[in-house]
């Protein structure tokens, strides 16, 4: 069965009746691949979950840049500046 047709048959009558708006099953993918960047998961494992050939279309279509993946590279980054910061004032070459 095509995907064209469960959205059209299914997909779409059942969002409706929820009062939902309309997504495609192509809107699921982005969504899906977005949540597992958001969870650390691995760009490659990413890209297979969402069934790409390739890594490319995976990072640089699929995946979006939220609010929470800025949090996490901030707070990620401002650790290692402190461990850098902190190595520097022992004496020990700074990173």
């Amino acid at each position: 069965m095509r995907g064209t047709v469960i959205c059209k048959y299914h997909c779409r009558p059942t969002l409706k009746q929820l009062g939902l708006p309309a997504i495609r099953l192509h809107d699921c993918c982005h969504s899906a691949a977005t949540m597992q960047l958001e969870a650390d998961i691995e760009i490659k494992m990413v890209q297979e979950s969402v069934g790409h050939a390739g890594i490319r279309i995976t990072a640089d279509v699929y995946s979006h840049v939220t609010d929470r993946l800025r949090r996490g590279a901030a707070s990620r980054y401002e650790s290692y500046r402190d461990a850098a910061r902190t190595k520097g004032q022992k004496g020990e070459p700074t990173l």
